[in-house]
């Protein structure tokens, strides 16, 4: 071994010894950095008061009338901390895609189901 000509197998032992519980500790000190940033990030907001529908406001950018699909460069969400974007928001019942128009601005409730999947459930007019 190269290593041994230039450190004693006491030092060897230290520097593994170091480096295996510097990688015990860096999960754990990652998540506590990450439940931290957690924290300080809702700390303005009681958990209690996370809505799971806001209205929405943006311009249709694409109609998708097989899957009942539209595609919504939407404003500000602030409730959700989502920033304007262009997203596809499927359409509840009783909702259908031919009744909207490229180019059209809308005003809508949008009801978040899963993590990435959003539906209008009411057009505000």
């Amino acid at each position: 071994m190269f290593f041994t000509a230039k450190y004693s197998p006491a030092t060897l032992a230290v520097l593994f010894l170091a480096l295996v519980v510097s990688f015990m500790l860096s999960p754990s000190s990652r998540a506590t950095e990450m439940a931290h940033q957690s924290e300080h990030q809702h700390s303005g907001m009681n958990m209690n008061e996370i809505v799971d529908e806001v209205v929405v406001v943006g311009v249709i950018k694409r109609i998708l009338p097989e899957s009942n699909q539209l595609i919504v460069q939407h404003e500000p969400i602030p409730e959700w901390t989502m920033s304007a974007m262009q997203m596809k928001f499927n359409l509840a019942d009783g909702l259908s895609a031919t009744d909207f128009k490229p180019g059209q601005q809308i005003r809508a409730r949008l009801k978040q189901e899963h993590m990435m999947t959003f539906t209008i459930t009411q057009w505000l007019k």
